[in-house]
């Protein structure tokens, strides 16, 4: 949804894809809680429940409302979206599940003497590093700051060091993930297809 609002002239139908693309974004700390919980044998399914409700809500404002893609303002690379009050309530509830997830998985590492967990834990807590470096994204959606939203790349760098853990380290069964991928894969299609068609009526009732 990025890549598609990034290359699109018109400014509406730009916006409408970066508001596909910042449903996702609300999904982003909870489902990487949920994984690192799960990861570690953790079972936190209170908060996870929570984090899942509070996401899907944020998400319906998204696509739904301008609480949250306000606009969208043009920038040297491109249009990009400029978010409004409702991000008040995402910053507290996007950092606090990545920090609960973090901890998580510290707290599995320094717990394990098994060498081969280690050395996946730790190569895991690097991937998801890579990955939150694409925060980046937010200084010019929050503050307007013209600084190049390179999230794309952080999350290159997470699908590389997952990879190489994957491969070398036997960080996930790869046969599973195949599978799971596909599965994935049609979900997400089905559902951006499913957006696509809802959204243009849902902005004209809310114009009417």
């Amino acid at each position: 949804a990025t890549g598609i609002a990034f290359s699109i002239l018109e400014k509406p139908i730009a916006a409408m894809w970066f508001k596909i693309d910042n449903f996702g974004v609300m999904f982003i700390s909870i489902n990487v809680f949920g994984f690192m919980s799960y990861f570690s044998g953790a079972k936190p399914k209170p908060w996870l429940i929570v984090g899942y409700v509070i996401a899907g809500v944020l998400g319906i404002f998204t696509l739904s409302t301008n609480y949250l893609v306000r606009d969208i303002q043009e920038f040297y690379w491109g249009y990009f979206p400029k978010w409004g009050v409702l991000s008040m309530a995402f910053f507290p509830f996007f950092f606090g599940y990545m920090i609960a997830g973090f901890w998580v998985l510290l707290h599995e590492y320094k717990r394990t003497i098994n060498i081969t967990r280690k050395n996946q834990i730790k190569y895991l807590l690097t991937s998801i590093a890579f990955a939150y470096t694409g925060s980046i994204d937010f200084l010019p959606a929050y503050y307007g700051i013209g600084i190049y939203p390179f999230g794309y790349i952080s999350i290159l760098l997470f699908i590389l060091t997952v990879a190489y853990a994957i491969l070398k380290h036997r960080l996930l069964d790869i046969n599973v993930d195949i599978k799971r991928t596909l599965v994935y894969s049609i979900t997400s299609a089905v559902v951006v297809g499913g957006f696509v068609i809802i959204i243009p009526p849902l902005e004209a009732l809310c114009q009417w």
